[in-house]
């Protein structure tokens, strides 16, 4: 059995940094997840259990793989809405708890002339 859900995201930041979802992992962390990009543009972030992250570019017909024991987040670096669908088996759940006060580690920002810049979460450039 498998559940789906549809994710909109408003454009916009708050400060530099754009709005996101608020990132999780699933309950049964084994368990992988889709998404497919239905319209806008934005960047998916993947950490892994070890920390580290990496960025796919999230538009109209992409389509992402998210393995098992990775955590995820959608980020709105567009100027309209951002929207995917996600499917999932119902068995995983979300665990929004996981990241604890480590978080993701690496942030997206507008630079000075507003388009996307990654940043550590300790404000290094990437």
């Amino acid at each position: 059995m498998t559940n789906m859900g549809v994710t909109y995201l408003e454009a916009g930041r708050v400060g530099r940094e754009f709005f996101m979802t608020r990132g999780h992992l699933h309950a049964r962390a084994e368990q992988a997840e889709y998404y497919f990009g239905l319209c806008g543009q934005g960047l998916l972030l993947l950490q892994d259990m070890a920390g580290v992250c990496r960025l796919e570019r999230v538009f109209a017909g992409s389509v992402h793989h998210i393995p098992g024991h990775v955590a995820h987040r959608l980020i709105n670096t567009g100027e309209t809405q951002l929207s995917a669908l996600a499917v999932w088996p119902a068995v995983a759940g979300h665990d929004y708890g996981a990241l604890g006060a480590r978080g993701f580690g690496l942030r997206v920002l507008a630079g000075e002339d507003g388009t996307p810049r990654i940043v550590t979460s300790a404000g290094q450039a990437t």
